[in-house]
């Protein structure tokens, strides 16, 4: 009677039956070693496998190990379209790597964000990659004390030890008022993210550093502080909008506030960018699609992601500040392109979902 007849799946020991040989052969030709194996009897072990159905025990292996070949992945908001993008990369970067991705949410709880990182540790992840809220010092404590590898994304932790991989925000914002500015704009608003935030905290800085070296008034620029998100960007655009001398153009910290911003432009009466300009940061690919399309500082997600997984698996534990790209489009005045979106290719007719 074979193992499926009796109610369990193929073991090793069945294997070796078929194959002729020794669960330690099998063992060296699933495993790609320790030790060589003959090509012939190579070819009847990966024969018999393939005859039997036969799936290693993951777990039993990592146990042996000391590795679950997992990847764990914290995000502060993943409805966000930019951390969406981010968690799509690291996905593709640990896959490449034979690694599978366990994603942690922690919809902007703090607490929430603790317990999970928490969860994974006990799941005896082979690392953690955060782009996180900001873990308390007593989640900091801990993860120092674990031993895990972790790597910050988009924005460091403070007092962990860890990699950390960012882009040049400063640098980056201070080009896209720089862009506006050579539109003809003396009147640059920036709106921006809650001070703690630390991405957004220096995209203000690289605005602000910008403002100053063109000598223009703190009057006529100024800042709004509000949430990563749409509703927050438009209420914030709105105040801006309804001043006695409002702005001429906004920078705005992220991509989701500045969706918001083109609205509130509609709701009070503006054209984008006759009326205000508006350029972003971040870079999702849903700024091509807005109307017009929104001009943002792209990050180079795929490149982040990968190197975020390399230190996690390879280390050393270093600092990488990758830099970005400013895409114009036609919120800010420059020429808009055509979208042109992928299509699908229609099946053969007569074939299975033809006409």
């Amino acid at each position: 009677m074979t193992a499926r007849r009796q109610g369990r799946g193929p073991t090793r020991a069945d294997v070796a039956r078929l194959a002729g040989t020794s669960t330690a052969v099998v063992s060296y030709v699933v495993n790609d070693g320790p030790r060589p194996v003959a090509a012939a009897t190579r070819a009847r072990v990966l024969g018999a496998v393939n005859q039997l159905g036969y799936r290693p025990d993951r777990i039993a292996r990592a146990l042996a190990a000391r590795r679950t070949e997992t990847v764990g992945l914290v995000v502060a908001d993943i409805t966000n379209p930019f951390m969406s993008d981010v968690a799509r990369a690291v996905e593709a970067a640990a896959s490449a790597r034979d690694h599978t991705v366990l994603l942690a949410n922690s919809a902007v709880d703090r607490q929430r964000e603790q317990v999970l990182i928490e969860q994974l540790l006990d799941r005896r992840v082979d690392g953690l990659i955060l782009l996180a809220v900001g873990p308390g010092a007593a989640t900091v404590r801990e993860l120092n004390r674990s031993g895990v590898p972790v790597v910050a994304l988009d924005r460091p932790v403070g007092g962990l030890r860890a990699a950390t991989v960012t882009v040049d925000n400063v640098g980056g914002a201070a080009e896209a008022t720089m862009h506006l500015a050579g539109h003809g704009h003396r009147r640059i608003a920036c709106i921006s993210g809650p001070p703690p935030l630390w991405p957004t905290a220096e995209r203000e800085k690289g605005w602000s550093t910008a403002v100053a070296e063109m000598g223009l008034g703190r009057g006529s620029c100024p800042v709004v502080h509000a949430s990563i998100d749409r509703g927050a960007g438009y209420e914030a655009a709105v105040r801006l909008l309804n001043r006695a001398r409002p702005p001429s153009a906004v920078f705005v910290t992220t991509d989701e506030q500045a969706f918001g911003v083109l609205r509130a432009a509609v709701d009070t009466g503006r054209q984008v960018p006759d009326d205000v300009a508006v350029v972003s940061f971040d870079g999702i690919s849903q700024a091509a699609f807005s109307v017009p399309g929104l001009s943002s500082v792209v990050q180079p997600v795929d490149q982040m992601a990968a190197k975020a997984v390399d230190l996690l698996l390879d280390g050393p534990p270093e600092r990488v500040v990758f830099p970005v790209e400013l895409l114009t489009r036609g919120s800010c005045g420059c020429p808009d392109p055509v979208v042109r979106a992928k299509r699908r290719t229609p099946p053969p007719r007569g074939t299975a979902g033809g006409p």
